[in-house]
């Protein structure tokens, strides 16, 4: 299955292995901190916080489900793909 964000041309240059409820909680339940390699990992429940933090190589974890299947389980508990962002820049103009 295709990752969520995968569908609008963004991928990962690393796959985590770790699971975001294992990672370190903080004061902000979107972020977590991950003992195995030191980094936060922020949970992007939007494209637009993906490709926030994709901007700035930061770490994320997020659902792996197509849209339709995001909107239909937005309220339950699954599980999200961690890992660091590749960015992706518009080169035509």
């Amino acid at each position: 299955m295709a990752d969520l964000f995968d569908i609008r041309g963004c991928s990962l240059s690393y796959y985590c292995a770790q699971d975001w409820d294992t990672l370190v909680a903080t004061e902000d339940s979107n972020r977590r901190f991950c003992m195995k390699c030191g980094k936060d990992v922020k949970y992007c429940q939007t494209y637009e916080e993906f490709e926030s933090m994709a901007q700035i190589g930061h770490c994320v974890a997020f659902r792996a489900f197509t849209d339709k299947q995001v909107k239909k389980m937005m309220e339950e508990t699954v599980g999200v793909t961690l890992g660091i962002p590749i960015v992706r820049r518009n080169t035509t103009k």
